[in-house]
């Protein structure tokens, strides 16, 4: 990303989709744009646009933002994809979500960590 002027070196760009339940029946899509571990673009559903989180993201936001059709389908998955999706695959995985497993302890002393090293 030449605006960041780091035309070298490893970075990484993610697009980050997310669908989240929230109580019974409120279910949320998310689409960000994310480079070197910063979220750098949102899609917002009620602007129809892509919102930046720095200025310096204003012009890929404002080339995403003519691109209709990539707007259409980011906003498609948010309003239905992402939760027809969750209503298909909540139930196969449901009875893993509510077992009730007791927690595991272990406990390292510090005579066990070094007879650890010696055997290494």
């Amino acid at each position: 990303m030449q605006h960041y002027n780091h035309t070298s070196g490893v970075h990484t760009m993610q697009m980050y989709v997310s669908c989240e339940v929230r109580g019974d029946t409120a279910i949320k899509g998310l689409f960000q744009y994310v480079y070197d571990g910063r979220v750098i673009l949102t899609f917002d559903v009620e602007t129809d646009t892509w919102v930046a989180a720095m200025t310096e993201e204003i012009p890929l936001k404002q080339r995403l933002d003519k691109d209709i059709g990539w707007r259409a389908f980011v906003k498609n998955y948010q309003m239905r994809e992402c939760k027809e999706t969750l209503k298909k695959y909540i139930p196969h995985g449901k009875h893993i979500l509510e077992q009730q497993i007791p927690p595991e302890v272990s406990v390292i002393t510090p005579q066990m960590a070094l007879s650890f090293t010696d055997v290494m």
